[in-house]
């Protein structure tokens, strides 16, 4: 009678494995759904920070064309009125 005591003992002392092995699977899932996200988010935030640099580098070449432009005196702004033909909109002062 001490053989079926034995097979018993053993069979108490076997855990299953199925659950360890689903929930490590679970982790493992969640582990790269997680990094899949933080993926996403670095690249949207590289995106983000490559067109700002673009808008910059625009802004600062339109600030270097605008102090290359000379300034004007009175004669040739009056000159550019005039060909533009402002009196039809505004109509000159006396």
């Amino acid at each position: 009678m001490e053989i079926p005591n034995k097979l018993t003992q053993n069979q108490d002392h076997q855990k299953p494995v199925g659950p360890i092995i689903g929930s490590a699977i679970v982790v493992i899932i969640l582990l790269i759904g997680a990094l899949y996200i933080w993926g996403q988010q670095l690249n949207k935030q590289e995106k983000q920070r490559q067109e700002s640099q673009k808008s910059e580098a625009e802004q600062e070449a339109e600030l270097k064309k605008l102090k290359t432009e000379s300034a004007s005196d009175l004669k040739s702004i009056q000159a550019e009125i005039d060909a533009l033909g402002a009196e039809t909109i505004v109509p000159p002062l006396k």
